[in-house]
């Protein structure tokens, strides 16, 4: 049976989504059409209407910084070993209690002590991201982190490009943004044909009546949007 949950404090929300977001490198630019393909699961995401702000599971690493560990693909691709990815989990799990127990307390306050204390909690989650990723790095070897910084960037580049001001800056003539333009076009429609496709799995796993309560959830979510 779906419950829906009481609604945190805007403050809350926005502090616990800075120390998910510190996760991810890059900035994340809107497109004015046909979004680019979207990031991997580490990459902080909207909390559903309603819904109170949750770290994700322990079972995805969360290294700030070195967002592509999440992904069991990565880890092979560059050779982790078994002591290297029990280190890195320890190290993601120890973080997210870390940033658990600062954001926690906040929620209890009214909404005026939140705005006074939410700036230097900012400061002292960047402080264990910081320090997280610095002992991430440490964990993988030099070859390794390489490889990492480089998916890195390339997982950013969809997003930046998508950006006018960006592609302002580099100086994209006509032709480039045209091309542009068509390869975020087929990047949509794969992502759409995906998205179905993931959603008629997960459906098929719900009842009729399950079904009809999350139809009667998402029409909520998007009148609320």
């Amino acid at each position: 049976m779906l419950r829906s949950r009481p609604r945190s404090s805007s403050v809350f929300v926005t502090v616990t989504f800075v120390a998910v977001g510190l996760v991810v490198q890059g900035a994340s630019a809107q497109p004015p059409r046909n979004p680019a393909p979207s990031r991997p699961a580490s990459a902080a995401a909207r909390p559903p209407a309603g819904g109170k702000s949750t770290m994700p599971p322990s079972k995805y690493w969360m290294v700030p910084g070195l967002a592509p560990l999440s992904m069991e693909s990565v880890q092979r691709e560059i050779g982790l070993s078994a002591e290297q990815k029990q280190q890195l989990k320890a190290l993601s799990d120890g973080y997210q209690a870390a940033v658990q127990k600062a954001v926690a307390p906040l929620r209890e306050l009214p909404p005026e002590e939140q705005q006074k204390q939410s700036v230097e909690l900012r400061e002292q989650i960047g402080q264990m991201a910081r320090g997280t990723q610095r002992k991430g790095e440490a964990i993988l070897t030099p070859q390794q982190l390489r490889t990492i910084q480089t998916i890195s960037f390339e997982m950013a580049v969809g997003q930046m490009l998508a950006n006018p001001a960006a592609q302002e800056k580099l100086g994209l003539d006509a032709e480039q943004r045209q091309k542009l333009m068509s390869v975020y076009e087929r990047a949509g429609e794969k992502m759409q044909k995906l998205q179905r496709e993931t959603a008629g799995q997960l459906l098929d796993g719900l009842s009729e009546e399950q079904i009809a309560k999350l139809r009667q959830q998402v029409e909520l979510q998007q009148k609320q949007q």
